[in-house]
């Protein structure tokens, strides 16, 4: 399992093709190409952290986040690789996307966001465009002509941001050009975003009971009857773990062990979990209510016990 992370992670590094820096660093977006696309989606992660100082208006953003903002990445580009190369989903349809970096900040997910709305597939044709193209004389170089025809009007979407990065405002400028925002984790109950309507899509409440329905879920989809659960000591996630061992109880599922984790936990904390988890032979599905600094802890002390694929984690 842990192999097929890390070459996931090696293989979709490798897909951002186009890295465009201007002006900070916080004027930044990656492009996964297709060629010939026909639908493009437009995505808001903080690669990099809010700027230093929120006092005042500022775009220098801070050091790379690598857990909520590049593993976001990542993913976002192996989910539209692994679309594009099946024909069950979008038939004779190419998907591109189109990352930015919003350095989970408001002012700056506002001017990210500005950027992708020119590109906009829902746009009424209600005036016309007339392009100034650039053509280079014919004495330079070759002759050859430059043209600026301008974007492609493909954009069906935009995914993110999170409540933090900006996401009401967000929201409230892609509305009025009828631009649907898509978000990956709304609890649907901050009272910021309760009244949103229109062209916002949550794709799932992220809440303990949906979280652990979820889960359930998933582990009896995959007729997964023994597993073991791991699960970081707070609040959140031990609510989770108590809904999720209620329904997979009805299911017919069996829990191993409950190992807890705090979110502070030490390298040898980890490594004593891995070794409760490999005593159970026969439970190899594990299942993780977890940070994702729990997350990265457990694939480290996996590597470390030469447990390499000995697990399935379900996240």
């Amino acid at each position: 399992m842990l192999q097929r992370v890390v070459g996931s992670m090696l293989l979709v590094t490798s897909l951002v093709t186009l890295m465009i820096a201007t002006g900070c660093r916080s004027a930044r977006y990656y492009y996964k190409a297709a060629e010939g696309e026909d639908f493009l989606i437009g995505a808001l992660f903080p690669i990099h952290q809010p700027p230093y100082t929120k006092q005042h208006m500022s775009r220098n953003c801070g050091a790379f986040w690598e857990r909520p903002g590049i593993q976001r990445m990542e993913a976002a580009l192996q989910a539209v690789d692994d679309i594009n190369s099946r024909r069950d989903l979008l038939p004779n349809t190419t998907l591109g996307i189109q990352i930015r970096d919003n350095c989970w900040y408001a002012a700056i997910s506002l001017e990210q966001v500005s950027q992708l709305i020119g590109r906009s597939a829902w746009s009424k044709i209600e005036y016309q465009e007339v392009s100034h193209p650039y053509r280079r004389p014919p004495d330079a170089g070759d002759g050859a002509q430059c043209e600026d025809r301008g974007p492609d009007k493909n954009l069906v979407a935009v995914v993110g941001s999170l409540l933090e990065g900006g996401a009401d405002d967000v929201h409230s400028l892609l509305s009025l050009f009828r631009i649907p925002l898509v978000s990956y984790a709304f609890a649907g109950q901050e009272p910021e975003l309760s009244s949103l309507l229109g062209y916002f899509v949550s794709v799932a409440p992220w809440s303990e009971p949906v979280m652990a329905r979820a889960m359930a879920d998933l582990v009896t989809y995959f007729n997964w009857t023994y597993v073991s659960t791991v699960f970081t000591s707070d609040a959140s996630n031990e609510a989770a773990l108590t809904k999720f061992m209620a329904v997979s109880k009805i299911q017919g599922v069996c829990i191993a062990q409950f190992l807890a984790l705090s979110a502070g936990a030490s390298d040898q904390e980890y490594r004593e979990a891995v070794d409760n988890l490999r005593k159970v032979e026969s439970g190899r599905v594990v299942v993780c209510f977890c940070t994702s600094v729990t997350v990265a802890g457990l694939f480290t002390a996996i590597r470390d016990s030469n447990s390499t694929g000995r697990f399935t984690l379900v996240v």
